[in-house]
């Protein structure tokens, strides 16, 4: 994102809070659905600022970026050797703000197959969807309104 300038002819407006400041504010408000005021004894900024700021960044559509790259929930890491099934329950966990109270659908690749996994998920009030490629082509090529429900998740660094 670019700087923003301060065009105020006398420049005696208080200094605007930094980015990065105001989008942890926003993410606050958004993961935990408190009111913005409630920001303020949180000491992160006011909230007037971040509620500023994310009407400005909505009006020039920084959200819907991130709608279209999107955006990590959780970060888990581990050694590159270690089975991304192993993950599943710690990057669950990392979703600190976020406990389902209702049943949720979490949509998983054929790799995430196992019985244990299917009945830890339901304890945690998650409803498993396993679907492989071959079955998603399948309903794709059946029905002409079938949406597939599978996101890149995994990256890669080296």
């Amino acid at each position: 994102m670019a700087v923003h300038k301060t065009n105020h002819p006398l420049g005696t407006h208080r200094k605007r809070i930094n980015n990065r400041d105001a989008i942890n504010g926003i993410i606050f408000v958004l993961r935990t659905g408190c009111q913005w005021n409630a920001l303020n004894a949180t000491g992160i900024c006011t909230s007037s600022s971040t509620h500023r700021r994310f009407q400005e960044w909505l009006d020039v559509g920084v959200f819907k970026r991130f709608g279209k790259n999107g955006l990590p929930l959780a970060v888990v890491n581990d050694g590159a050797n270690v089975h991304d099934i192993k993950l599943v329950l710690q990057t669950l966990d990392a979703l600190e703000c976020y406990r389902p109270p209702l049943q949720v659908p979490l949509y998983l690749d054929k790799g995430y197959t196992g019985q244990w996994l299917h009945d830890e998920l339901i304890t945690l009030n998650y409803i498993p969807h396993v679907q492989s490629r071959a079955e998603e082509a399948t309903s794709l090529k059946q029905s002409d309104d079938f949406k597939a429900n599978r996101w890149v998740v995994e990256r890669t660094h080296s």
